[in-house]
């Protein structure tokens, strides 16, 4: 079957296949984004390891309500009326169920750039309060690792676009996602891979540890 050949692969596959296309919780709210964003949404539903990066914000799918409404509100360079821009934050907080659905929760790596915590905002420091209060319990889970870049490293490779590695179960193929305006490139050829895991790693290096991470997104939540 289109060169997969161990059985326990031929059986997802043909799984997969008897699957109806378009259902998810997503489904309702597919008129009010790209195709390109629902892609990406359908893929990250399915993946049980994902790698994200961004180089200016908190990743959305870890972003808190207000949070997410601010980025998604000074965004929009057309006339979203408040309903919409409601409904864009509803699909934001809904993508974040992958992190805790029964049973298969997805194991999340994301890095953060510690310049992200001095975002200020129209709602005032609560926003970032209760952001920083999310990213802290967060950082508690067994399936999630959030490491911060601090503000003072040298350059480094991730200083261009964000971006998003999905991994999948057996026998379906990693692919990265990355950053544009309307939602994101997704490519699937094997150097392509390769050469954002290894920027991943690399910006990984410069950041701090899990633990060290977690103090200093503590350090920032008590000074607000």
């Amino acid at each position: 079957m289109y060169g997969v050949t161990d059985t326990e692969a031929v059986a997802a596959v043909a799984a997969a296949a008897q699957e109806p296309n378009g259902i998810g919780w997503w489904a309702p709210y597919k008129n009010d984004i790209t195709q390109d964003y629902l892609d990406f949404i359908t893929l990250e539903s399915e993946a049980d390891r994902i790698c994200v990066w961004h180089p200016l914000l908190v990743t959305g799918l870890l972003q808190s309500p207000a949070y997410a409404r601010e980025i998604i509100s000074s965004a929009s360079v057309d006339t979203s009326t408040a309903e919409k821009i409601d409904r864009v934050v509803t699909i934001r907080m809904g993508r974040q169920e992958v992190l805790s659905r029964s049973g298969k929760a997805a194991a999340v790596q994301a890095l953060i750039p510690e310049g992200a915590f001095a975002q200020k905002f129209a709602g005032g420091p609560s926003v970032m309060r209760e952001q920083l209060t999310r990213l802290r319990d967060l950082s508690q889970s067994p399936n999630a690792d959030i490491r911060v870049v601090p503000a003072d490293v040298l350059p480094h490779p991730g200083l261009g676009a964000g971006f998003t590695i999905l991994k999948f179960p057996h026998p379906w193929p990693s692919v990265v996602s990355v950053d544009h305006r309307r939602g994101g490139s997704v490519l699937g050829e094997q150097g392509d891979l390769d050469e954002y895991e290894a920027t991943f790693t690399k910006i990984t290096d410069v950041a701090l540890s899990t633990d060290k991470s977690r103090d200093l997104i503590t350090h920032h939540l008590e000074r607000l």
